[in-house]
């Protein structure tokens, strides 16, 4: 039985991949502005792009796995599968910490009037770049059509709060990089 792949799959296969192709250039100029003398914040932007190309790449691969191969329809129970929970908990993981180690702090330091800091803003994101990277790989891959509504959820859920960090850590690089913050 010859099946294809639904749109809503190429989507969620084809559409992160860009956007994090998108985020990586706007991550690299951003980084251009960076201070000479600030080596551990280019050093950190490294990372992050380096966290970017990683979940692009593993995406790239999938994609091209999925494009070259037919697909029967999903035959199990309409459940989570082990893909999603996976992947909701490394973003669970990686959300808690970017807002405790890079939103939290630098409410603080706004609220005291002190400025911003690219090394405060962008810290959740260096050092859970690994779990990061791992959560976008199984919340996307997790995403089959008929598995059901609770899975399809749970994976779009988790993928689209690990590409809201990936942004407001590329925001703090373009900040940074146009003098906006130290």
């Amino acid at each position: 039985m010859q099946t294809t792949t639904d749109v809503p799959t190429i989507l969620v296969t084809v559409l992160p991949i860009v956007v994090l192709l998108l985020l990586l250039v706007a991550q690299i100029f951003g980084s251009m502005g960076f201070p000479y003398n600030a080596p551990v914040e280019q050093v950190m932007a490294f990372g992050i792009s380096i966290d970017l190309v990683a979940a692009a790449i593993a995406l790239g691969v999938r994609a091209a796995v999925i494009a070259g191969r037919t697909r029967a329809p999903y035959a199990g129970p309409a459940t989570a599968g082990a893909f999603a929970v996976t992947g909701i908990v490394l973003a669970g993981i990686t959300v808690l910490a970017f807002l405790g180690l890079s939103v939290v702090p630098s409410i603080a330091v706004a609220v005291e009037g002190g400025d911003l800091r690219y090394m405060g803003l962008s810290s959740g994101m260096v050092f859970l770049g690994i779990p990061w990277v791992a959560g976008v790989f199984f919340s996307a891959a997790a995403y089959r059509p008929g598995r059901g509504t609770r899975n399809s959820v749970l994976s779009l859920v988790a993928l689209g709060a690990l590409l809201v960090v990936a942004a407001a850590t590329v925001a703090a690089a373009l900040a940074y990089g146009a003098g906006l913050t130290e």
